[in-house]
């Protein structure tokens, strides 16, 4: 009975120290570049966030985090403020066991010469808007498309029922054996 009940009770303990996870490393890679109309398959946005789903429901909310980080530039955890004027997290949620990814960040920038304005939607584009002490414009738009590649480190943990249904196998597995042994 223990050789049956032990798997099972590996596989809860795995399930729910994967669900207390605290940090997420994340990548996008491969964008469409508006401006020269390309894809760009060696193009990437970077991150991480930390944080923990305080109310249990699957789903890491803003008000949840702790930081996060894009490209370097921390937009939750800043008590000095932005390394730029301003910046903002508008919008975020992760699904811990579906992996979905969803943010809406801004910043600027501006000093004596020089003005920029950068914002991300994840899933859509990512754009830098700015004009340099000459007067000169410049912006730079990558857009998702279907090439676009996702990455988050840890990976999402799957939903109760497919633990329930991996354990059910492995329990079928152990009788199985148990029984080829008994017959052998």
């Amino acid at each position: 009975m223990l050789d049956k009940l032990l798997p099972a009770a590996l596989m809860v303990f795995t399930a729910a120290s994967a669900s207390a996870q605290t940090r997420w490393d994340f990548a996008y890679s491969g964008f469409h570049y508006q401006e020269l109309d390309i894809f760009l398959p060696s193009a990437r946005i970077d991150g991480s966030f930390e944080g923990t789903d305080v109310n249990g429901d699957g789903i890491l909310q803003r008000q949840e985090l702790t930081s996060f980080v894009v490209d370097t530039m921390e937009y939750v955890n800043n008590p000095d403020g932005c390394v730029m004027t301003s910046c903002s997290l508008s919008d975020f949620s992760y699904g811990i066991r579906s992996g979905k990814l969803d943010f809406a960040s801004s910043w600027t920038y501006s000093d004596d010469f020089n003005y920029s304005v950068g914002r991300i939607k994840a899933g859509q584009f990512s754009s830098v808007v700015g004009e340099n002490g000459s007067g000169e414009w410049s912006e730079s738009t990558y857009l998702w498309t279907d090439r676009t590649t996702f990455w988050i480190n840890p990976a999402p943990v799957p939903e109760p029922s497919s633990i329930a249904l991996l354990g059910a196998g492995v329990l079928v597995v152990g009788v199985w054996r148990r029984r080829a042994r008994a017959k052998g």
